[in-house]
């Protein structure tokens, strides 16, 4: 039988569904909140390396990564969710995957995947609907 998993994501929640077949209900199976990717990003940032004063005391510079911890936070979320969604995908939960998530987000999920999970993608809506109720949702979807 097939199965349909929908994942509707942002940078700090997603909601994974089930869906049968397009007469069926959208069944959330799960919620997960990401508390880390919606802290301000001074309070991110409190311990880390401050200024550097070179030998000659002329020139300084600020001693960062080139991804900011709110940034990587988002990648982190989008790392933890492909898991899911392989571990799901390897376990036969589902045959085909519809993700609704903003543009960015997005991204970082297709970034972070298998091309054995790429291939079960058989939509992609770039909006936030994390927030709407479940019958707008699948007023979304295919």
């Amino acid at each position: 039988m097939e199965n349909t998993w929908v994942l509707v994501a942002k940078s700090s929640r997603a909601k994974i569904y089930e869906w049968q077949n397009k007469a069926a209900p959208l069944c959330e199976t799960i919620d997960l909140e990401h508390a880390a990717s919606r802290e301000h990003e001074q309070l991110m940032t409190s311990d880390l390396p401050g200024k550097n004063a070179a030998s000659d005391g002329m020139q300084h510079h600020r001693m960062d990564e080139e991804t900011s911890p709110k940034e990587q936070e988002k990648i982190n979320f989008s790392k933890d969710l492909v898991t899911r969604l392989e571990n799901g995908r390897v376990a036969g939960h589902f045959n085909k995957l519809i993700i609704v998530a903003v543009p960015e987000f997005l991204g970082l999920l297709r970034k972070n995947m298998s091309s054995t999970l790429k291939k079960t993608i058989v939509q992609e809506v770039n909006k936030n609907l994390i927030d709407i109720d479940v019958e707008s949702v699948k007023a979304h979807l295919l």
